[in-house]
């Protein structure tokens, strides 16, 4: 049998019954999904008015105006969103043809901002300005999604079909992992659940799983700083009730999350009103990192809850319609991964916002200020 598109869609409907319902209509990779660009949209503009607030510090303590950081961000907003535009408009079959292309120009660039990389937050992330792990986050999730098409009637196998498809998120997840390890946990999971989806045996899914920690172990051996942040975090949890001085010295980690939790407590239920927070000039990285915070005190529990729900929107619409209608299981493995990454970008952001997780750095989808970051979500 002809190794098709056709023949994988009904190989995987036969031996994945729950699939079954998938329509057979073909779905036009040219039209642009209506309610993923109005949550967009809708996240943007949240996104411009926390950002406008947020940046007062960042500009006086930079000498510039916040009207200039301001307009900055929306350029590169809409970039993004013509971005989106645009990249929506091409076909997903002829993005995948440059999957192995895009895969080892990751891999050439991530090695090279180890070694030649601009400093941003403690370690090498930067090549002139732009950070080559958003792109590899893009690139990964093209080319993962390829391969479980490929390898789909095999996938099950170890040798040739689970290996060669994470081989490759292996390689980009040690590779980010040495500049931020948060977004490199999260590609990680990204690629767990699509081969779940992808019908991989689950004890080579927990093989990999464990390789994931252990790496994660490693990275915090090599690079004491990041363990340090995990240290905070679990003091900041089990002693802070009891140690004042751990509540009101300006110490990294501790103090970021303990000031995101007043910001969010500020705000009661329905906020003190935008531009009236007063945890902005406290909070390090406010107008990215802790952007949620500063929405919860601005707009309130109830303007915080939105927010999330246009991300589960997003979310949501993403993988129950746009990628179970794809035509074909690689427009099916694009969609979910696109849809995994960015949700799970957002939950993460708001768990750091809400003490719940170690400070991780990872921006909120189209709301967080951004460059290489809120562009490359964009194309997304």
């Amino acid at each position: 049998m002809p190794l098709t598109a056709e023949n994988l869609l009904a190989t995987i409907k036969n031996r994945w019954p729950d699939l079954r319902s998938w329509p057979s209509a073909a779905w036009r990779p040219t039209q642009i999904d209506r309610a993923i660009l109005g949550t967009v949209l809708a996240l943007s503009l949240v996104g411009i008015v926390a950002v406008y607030s947020a940046t007062a510090y960042l500009a006086a303590s930079n000498g510039t105006s916040t009207e200039g950081l301001l307009l900055e961000h929306f350029v590169r907003l809409v970039i993004a969103i013509g971005a989106m535009i645009v990249f929506s408009q091409i076909d997903y079959h002829v993005v995948a043809r440059f999957s192995k292309l895009g895969i080892f120009a990751s891999v050439l660039l991530l090695i090279w901002v180890l070694i030649q990389g601009d400093w941003q937050g403690g370690a090498r992330r930067a090549i002139f300005g732009f950070r080559p792990s958003d792109i590899a986050r893009f690139a990964l999730i093209v080319h993962v999604a390829v391969l479980l098409t490929r390898k789909q009637l095999y996938i099950q196998n170890f040798g040739r079909g689970f290996l060669p498809v994470v081989a490759w998120g292996v390689i980009i997840t040690i590779l980010i992992g040495a500049q931020n390890v948060s977004t490199a946990m999260v590609l990680l999971m990204t690629v767990l659940i699509l081969g779940f989806i992808g019908r991989m045996k689950l004890v080579h899914l927990g093989g990999l799983l464990g390789l994931g920690l252990l790496l994660a172990v490693v990275m915090l051996l090599l690079f004491p700083a990041r363990a340090e942040r995990i240290e905070s975090y679990l003091g900041l949890r089990l002693f802070s009730h009891t140690n004042e001085e751990m509540v009101f010295s300006n110490q990294g980690e501790r103090f970021q999350i303990l000031q995101a939790q007043i910001a969010i407590a500020n705000g009661s239920f329905t906020g003190k009103g935008i531009g009236k927070s007063t945890q902005k000039d406290w909070i390090p990285a406010a107008y990215s990192d802790f952007i949620f915070a500063i929405i919860a005190e601005e707009f309130g529990i109830l303007g915080a809850l939105i927010v999330v729900s246009l991300l589960g929107i997003f979310l949501y619409r993403g993988f129950m319609h746009i990628a179970r209608n794809a035509p074909d299981p690689l427009g099916f493995f694009l969609a979910s991964g696109i849809s995994l990454t960015i949700g799970l970008y957002g939950l993460v952001h708001v768990c750091v916002n809400t003490g719940l997780m170690p400070v991780t750095g990872l921006p909120f989808p189209f709301v967080s200020w951004g460059g290489t970051s809120l562009i490359v979500t964009g194309i997304m």
